[in-house]
């Protein structure tokens, strides 16, 4: 007799000695499958690139109140599409749909449907209305960091960041999964940039501020002629205490 497996009020026809063995060989046959689609590397579809963290792995979340951080450091980057203009994207999207869809449905305890975990989301504008975009995340540990690559197959240093808009292609592996419903997600490769939108930190007029060209030779801070050590809060000025926030 297997272990763990007993007659009881809950399986009371299972003879002793005995148990169907075809939940068991589905169960085996499924993982089997799972197991080799996962090493079979695709690419998406073109589409643009936004919070690219290719180079260097996005640092985890912190919970700002306990300080506790969840998760770990992971390469990751978010690409959206749209299907008004993207044929490729329809259909590439579609057959992720239609496999998730044939995964067989879970339930609660209570007899409830489980909902599907799909990968594939609507941006959402700020006020919280969908855009007709779509989006994956496609991500993997700091121990794997992605090749980076241009146009041409040329590795891209890591100085030169991957910034929002830009064109790229994303070859990942697939890892379908049985917990929470089901699903299918994303492991990063690595990431093609077809045309790049290089990020760079944005300047003081970049933002509105008017600005005045610095003197010749003169590298130090300017708070402007009418700034005292009041305003800038010395010892004289206003202290930490006098601040209302």
């Amino acid at each position: 007799m297997i272990s763990g497996m007993k007659r009881t009020s809950q399986n009371p026809r299972i003879p002793l000695g005995r148990i169907p063995a075809f939940p068991i060989y589905e169960h085996h046959e499924r993982k089997k499958k799972m197991e080799q689609k996962k090493k079979e590397r695709k690419i998406t579809p073109v589409g643009e690139a936004r919070w690219a963290h290719v180079h260097e792995p996005k640092p985890p979340y912190k919970d700002p109140k306990t300080g506790r951080e969840k998760g770990g450091p992971m390469f990751a980057i978010d690409v959206y599409f749209d299907p008004k203009t993207d044929q490729a994207w329809k259909d590439w999207a579609n057959d992720i749909s239609r496999r998730i869809s044939a995964m067989p449905q879970q339930y609660d305890k209570d007899g409830a449907p489980i909902k599907k975990q799909m990968p594939i989301k609507p941006e959402i504008d700020q006020e919280d209305r969908k855009t007709g975009r779509f989006y994956v995340q496609i991500k993997t540990k700091a121990d794997y960091p992605p090749g980076v690559f241009d146009a041409y197959g040329r590795p891209i240093p890591p100085e030169i960041k991957i910034g929002n808009g830009s064109k790229v292609k994303v070859a990942y592996t697939e890892n379908e999964y049985d917990a929470f419903g089901g699903g299918i997600n994303f492991y990063l490769s690595a990431v093609q940039v077809l045309e790049l939108v290089e990020y760079r930190a944005q300047s003081a007029a970049a933002y509105g501020f008017d600005v005045q060209a610095p003197p010749e030779g003169n590298d130090d801070f300017n708070f402007g002629a009418n700034t005292d050590s009041k305003t800038l809060g010395s010892a004289e000025g206003i202290g930490k205490d006098d601040f209302l926030f």
